[in-house]
């Protein structure tokens, strides 16, 4: 944006250079020109407000710039001197094959209350990005597959406890992990809490999230419906990242103490909460991560972290115990929840395979992937705890 600034930023100037041909007359001719281009802004303010209300902000932004270069064209053909033509003929021509310049074929584009949402063809794979952070892949021959490696770990908690009923994701983004949950394990209802509605509709029509009286989708922030419902929940999945003009940031507030605090509650005894964080141990966000870690060791009583191969995600997994529940219990795991923790990585490959051979879990790939704790799950936590009074995390790229 900085070039598109800098070339407006030159008009007045111009146009001053232009029009004042009498020195004498040189703080008249700038007033003059001050008070139109003030006349400008105050129209320019009072009609935008009608165009977004028909047209969104790229149709508008689209438009200005068609209208500045007619009226470029229109002054360099027909004003005194025509040597303008040909750059502004260049211009043009440059910025109506900008469109054609992206790698893939765009199926939509909007802006919406909280995102830049774009849907894109590459090849076979479908994306979902919120202004240049992609948040869903899907595969176009087939779509319960071709996502991000990283939603695999979505399913320890059907480990820990294959009892689960009901599971809950905040963010839905391309659907992907619900659609695998309504796919992989009949007998689960799962419900989403999505802030933007209109994430929901793109959703529905190119990631082919289904109309299913299993999925319920609420359209709310995740952290005020964890505090309005009253549902219990055998898993936790929060996937939520907004976007910016730095990239995919970690809302602040779904990631303190008290959020956590407030997710424990909406657990059933053994279940567990799956946090997707973008960043990795010792590289970018490692402060988000520790800080995570931290927080989140807090609140549950065992936490794993696991490391995604194939993009630079760390996902934790809390595992909530109450010792007044697990008494009750009559039966014994996997009948009920595992009640053994903290576990090793060996014994969780172990538990995975035990849930594959009885054919609870459809993917055989991820006993190995389970059984790989990330560097950070044997280190003692020494970052800050994060809270409603101190929370840094909404940022993207950091280094340490």
């Amino acid at each position: 944006s900085f070039i598109p600034m800098l070339a407006l930023g030159t008009v007045l100037p111009q146009v001053l250079r232009l029009t004042a041909r009498n020195l004498d007359r040189l703080g008249t001719s700038t007033g003059l020109l001050i008070s139109a281009s003030t006349v400008g802004s105050i129209a320019g303010v009072l009609a935008i407000s009608p165009m977004l209300l028909r047209w969104s902000v790229l149709q508008v932004l689209y438009g200005a710039s068609a209208l500045l270069l007619l009226c470029g064209l229109v002054l360099a053909v027909f004003g005194r001197g025509r040597r303008g033509v040909a750059p502004v003929m260049a211009i043009a021509l440059l910025l109506a094959g900008a469109p054609n310049a992206a790698a893939g074929e765009v199926l939509f584009q909007r802006y919406s209350a909280h995102h830049h949402i774009i849907v894109e063809d590459t090849k076979d794979i479908r994306k979902l990005r919120f202004d240049n952070a992609v948040q869903s892949l899907m595969s176009l021959k087939d779509p319960n597959g071709g996502g991000f490696g990283y939603t695999d770990f979505f399913h320890v908690p059907f480990v820990f406890n294959p009892e689960i009923k009901r599971v809950l994701f905040i963010g839905l983004g391309g659907g992907t992990g619900p659609k695998a949950f309504l796919h992989d394990y009949a007998g689960v209802e799962v419900d989403v809490a999505e802030i933007d509605p209109q994430v929901e509709q793109v959703a529905r029509k190119y990631f082919f999230v289904p109309e299913d009286p299993r999925l319920t989708i609420h359209i709310e922030d995740g952290r005020v419906f964890l505090r309005r419902t009253r549902q219990t929940y055998g898993a936790i999945i929060i996937d939520a990242y907004g976007s910016g003009g730095r990239g995919a940031y970690l809302p602040y507030h779904l990631a303190t103490r008290e959020f956590f605090q407030l997710t424990r509650k909406r657990l059933e005894h053994g279940g567990a909460v799956v946090y997707n964080a973008v960043g990795k141990h010792d590289g970018m966000n490692h402060e988000v991560i520790a800080g995570l870690l931290a927080t989140m060791r807090e609140a549950f009583e065992a936490v794993y972290l696991f490391e995604a191969t194939s993009s630079i995600n760390t996902v934790l997994v809390g595992v909530k115990l109450e010792k007044d529940a697990a008494a009750d219990v009559k039966k014994t795991w996997p009948e009920a929840p595992y009640t053994k923790h903290p576990v090793t990585a060996d014994t969780l490959g172990r538990l995975t395979r035990t849930r594959i051979e009885a054919e609870a879990i459809r993917h055989p790939h991820l006993a190995v992937k389970f059984s790989q704790f990330a560097p950070p799950h044997y280190e003692r936590s020494t970052a800050r705890v994060l809270t409603d009074n101190r929370a840094p995390v909404d940022i993207s790229g950091r280094r340490r």
